[in-house]
């Protein structure tokens, strides 16, 4: 990862402060900026399990990397992504458990900046009386972003293997604990850096490290309190690629 990369000073998000910001009408875009590493918009929508929703995001231009990410009831992590300036993404799919989400646009690099359109629609429910225009239309759709299914739950002493192929590539484990978390990944020969990090239910980085072909990578951190986490392995640069083994414990080790 860059070197420019920064500890976000911001406070945790409480998952019982719902909804976290301004609620989103369906065919509603709105405009914002982050100006620093300080910033963070959030936004929160109200779905019903089995409605059809889209949110399409947008950089026209800025600097840096801009991280996603889109929480279900509760502060479950649902999907994330990040998005380079001149560049959008796509959410999309169908709203398992009915209530408040909340989508978070924030960035985790001293050099990023810029403004950003978001776009929210629902399938099932009527368009806001004057929405506003979607964003980029004429543009080609992205790729949809993964289903929740995709980010695989995993039990301490549980192992898990699989394989990057490039730059951002990720693999994704969700666990509910209260206790310390370790993640152990092994890498089976392959090429370029891997990233490994423990986030919490508000998307801040509770710990991540990094490291080559052949090497184990070890991330430790210990709870506040029970909630859902998120374990990610991810390709760090573009020759990032290979087999790996990830190992997952209750309790904290030397990293």
């Amino acid at each position: 990862m860059p070197s420019d990369r920064l500890e976000n000073p911001q406070p945790q998000l409480d998952p019982e402060e719902i909804p976290w910001g301004p609620v989103l009408e369906s065919g509603q875009t709105v405009e914002g900026e982050i100006e620093s590493l300080l910033d963070r918009s959030m936004y929160s929508f109200d779905a019903e399990a089995g409605d059809e929703v889209r949110i399409e995001f947008a950089r026209p231009g800025g600097s840096g990397e801009f991280y996603v990410g889109v929480f279900g009831p509760g502060a479950q992590l649902l999907a994330w992504e990040t998005v380079e300036p001149d560049e959008s993404t796509e959410f999309s799919g169908e709203i398992v458990d009915s209530g408040i989400h909340n989508v978070t646009v924030r960035t985790y690099y001293a050099d990023a900046a810029g403004p950003y359109e978001l776009a929210y629609v629902n399938e099932d429910r009527p368009p806001a009386e004057d929405p506003d225009e979607p964003v980029d239309p004429d543009d080609p759709e992205p790729d949809p972003e993964p289903e929740p299914d995709d980010i695989e739950p995993i039990e301490p002493g549980e192992t898990r293997d699989g394989e990057l192929d490039g730059f951002e590539d990720a693999a994704l484990y969700s666990v509910l604990t209260g206790d310390p978390i370790t993640v152990e990944v092994t890498r089976d020969g392959g090429s370029g850096t891997f990233g490994v990090g423990i986030l919490d239910a508000s998307f801040d980085v509770r710990a991540y490290a990094e490291g080559g072909p052949d090497e184990t990578i070890t991330v430790s951190t210990t709870p506040f309190e029970e909630s859902d986490f998120t374990l990610g392995v991810i390709g760090a640069d573009d020759d990032a690629a290979g087999a790996f083994t990830l190992e997952y414990f209750d309790e904290e080790r030397d990293e």
